[in-house]
């Protein structure tokens, strides 16, 4: 008959199981094929049983179960480690549930932004069209203002050829000047003679021909000056130039014929 195996340590060692199935097999082949009589039912039930509790890891009797402290032990850490991991799972939950809040947050922070971003874009485009109409608005006064400009040039001319026309008609009534001499009659732009520099050297300026004798001693020179500071054109002779001088001027001609014979 089988002798039960003596085990060793560890309790789940392979060797044990081994030992364990191959002894409750011997008792059941003897039972089955050969001795049934001498094989105690307990001892092959123990048998089987011992062998079935090695390969659960179950406590034996007669077996030190230094392995169930150690897979214990081993469990112990599990749990530790499962209880970790939740935990971890907890805080990890909790800082994604603060993660999803502040980047909802954000979200809503950059749709505000963009909000007013869309807002300054359409305050900047209407104030560019504002500006445009404004650009639009002061060109059209601009043109407005040199339209007025012209029209003061205008009335300025206007103004100056009516001021010479009644300075020549008061001097037209001067006779030669001798009791009343003549007035300056102004040039086109309004400028007196006498304020003017006539185009020579030494900015020497226009003399004031007070009389009919003045227009007549005047040098060929300056009375030639003198008719293009009127803008009227040289043509023909000395006297003849002369003649249209005494014209700007308002001088008679029969007064500058006397003059001229007197000097001669």
């Amino acid at each position: 008959m089988a002798q039960p195996p003596e085990f060793v340590q560890p309790l789940g060692s392979i060797a044990n199981y081994q030992k364990a199935s191959s002894y409750a097999k011997e008792l059941h082949s003897s039972v089955v094929l050969s001795e049934p009589d001498r094989v105690d039912a307990t001892v092959l039930a123990m048998a089987e049983v011992t062998a079935i509790k090695i390969a659960s890891l179950t406590p034996v009797a007669g077996i030190p179960n230094n392995d169930q402290a150690n897979m214990q032990s081993v469990l112990d850490s599990i749990g530790e480690l499962r209880t970790t991991i939740a935990n971890m799972n907890v805080q990890m939950n909790v800082q994604m549930t603060n993660m999803n809040v502040q980047m909802a947050n954000m979200s809503a922070r950059i749709t505000d932004m963009d909000a007013r971003i869309a807002n300054m874009d359409a305050r900047i485009t209407n104030m560019d069209a504002r500006m445009t109409n404004m650009d639009a608005r002061i060109t059209n006064m601009d043109d407005r203002i040199n339209t007025i400009d012209a029209t003061l040039e205008d009335i300025k001319g206007l103004c100056h050829k009516n001021q010479a026309m009644a300075v020549r008609a008061l001097n037209a009534t001067r006779s030669n000047g001798m009791n009343y001499q003549y007035d300056q009659v102004p040039f086109p732009d309004g400028r007196m003679p006498t304020s003017v520099e006539m185009p020579v050297h030494g900015q020497v300026k226009f003399p004031h021909i007070k009389t009919v004798g003045d227009l007549v001693k005047l040098p060929v020179g300056t009375v030639n000056h003198y008719l293009e500071a009127y803008g009227i054109e040289r043509v023909g002779d000395e006297a003849q130039r002369r003649w249209a001088l005494g014209k700007c001027v308002g001088i008679h001609e029969k007064h500058l014929v006397i003059a001229t014979l007197r000097a001669v």
